[in-house]
């Protein structure tokens, strides 16, 4: 988890396959704009681990209720991509009070309304992000580079 800055809060919270790191180039920027800057890696991504509950909708929308409850935030904004705003989502609707309470906004980037189902691709893609594997891969420069401009 990273925070800095003083002022308005904004919590920052990446897609899947990423980390709190794929915020690097804008924390300058949302400091300099007077920004309390909190990120936090997804649990089972980056420095976080994956936890008893495992990983899911409601697992994401109570991690992230925990860090607006942990840092008292106020008329704040969520910025959130793709797997993050979904777990953003989840909290709006599943805990309107508790969201509202926290939160001015949201600004959600590439997120799938649907959620992160019981699709062919999750079924797929959650053993290996689970593995180890991708982390390894994003490691080697060549192949993270591969990798990163195929996926993305």
């Amino acid at each position: 988890m990273v925070t800095a800055g003083a002022g308005r809060p904004l919590v920052l919270v990446h897609g899947a396959l990423l980390s709190l790191e794929a915020w690097a180039l804008l924390w300058q920027p949302l400091l300099a704009a007077d920004h309390l800057v909190i990120a936090y890696d997804l649990r089972g991504h980056g420095h976080s681990t994956l936890g008893r509950s495992g990983f899911g909708i409601q697992a994401y929308a109570r991690d992230l209720a925990a860090v607006l409850d942990h840092f008292d935030v106020r008329q704040g904004a969520v910025v959130a991509h793709s797997t993050g705003g979904i777990g953003a989502l989840a909290l709006a609707a599943g805990a309107p009070a508790d969201a509202a309470a926290h939160l001015a906004g949201q600004v959600l980037i590439s997120t799938p309304p649907q959620g992160i189902g019981d699709s062919l691709q999750n079924r797929l893609l959650a053993p290996i992000v689970f593995s180890g594997l991708i982390h390894e891969v994003v490691r080697r420069r060549r192949l993270g580079t591969l990798f990163t401009r195929t996926l993305f």
